[in-house]
């Protein structure tokens, strides 16, 4: 060897040398396998905490859907169903929970949108044409005789108030059904 050569590979160097295989081939696993070992209890934590909040939330919405028809159309707007965690959550739930509640709390969230844009409407109707409608001391609503606008206006709000008590009883059983899927998950 020439004589720099041997110098710069001389016996320091070759310990230094085994010393960093050796800690390379002990140290890349073990920090892999640490690493591991805190993404999955970190993981079993955000799902722990996610299907806590979707069981919270679904029994505040369950309490909500019941409660919304019996109102009086003027206090309608003040009780909105709850979206935040759904649209805040969108993507996540889908690394965190099994796809059928996934896909069950995305159809869920569907249904009750539509259920809402349902209130809203019925809401919109009683208060933009008062001189249509009679609100009765019970919350009742009934229409006044007031021509083909009556009429179509009586129509509205029949089809309206009745698409609401039909699609009370079919989100009861939707939330139920994704409390079962969220109370297996966490079993």
């Amino acid at each position: 060897m020439p004589g720099k050569l041997r110098y710069f590979f001389d016996k320091a160097f070759l310990q230094n040398i085994i010393t960093l295989v050796i800690g390379l081939v002990i140290g890349i696993p073990f920090g892999l396998w640490t690493n591991g070992l805190i993404q999955a209890s970190a993981g079993v934590a955000d799902r722990r905490n996610l299907t806590k909040a979707y069981t919270e939330l679904l029994e505040r919405l369950k309490a909500q859907v019941s409660i919304i028809p019996s109102l009086p159309a003027s206090a309608m707007l003040e009780h909105d169903l709850e979206f935040s965690l759904f649209e805040s959550t969108a993507s996540m739930k889908y690394d965190l929970l099994d796809l059928a509640l996934c896909v069950q709390l995305d159809e869920l969230h569907s249904d009750l949108r539509q259920y809402q844009r349902k209130v809203h409407t019925l809401q919109r109707l009683v208060t933009e044409h008062p001189d249509a409608f009679t609100m009765m001391e019970n919350g009742e609503v009934r229409t006044k005789d007031v021509g083909k606008q009556g009429e179509v206006l009586s129509c509205m709000y029949a089809y309206t108030s009745g698409s609401l008590s039909g699609q009370r009883g079919v989100l009861a059983r939707r939330i139920e059904e994704t409390q079962g899927l969220l109370r297996k998950m966490v079993e």
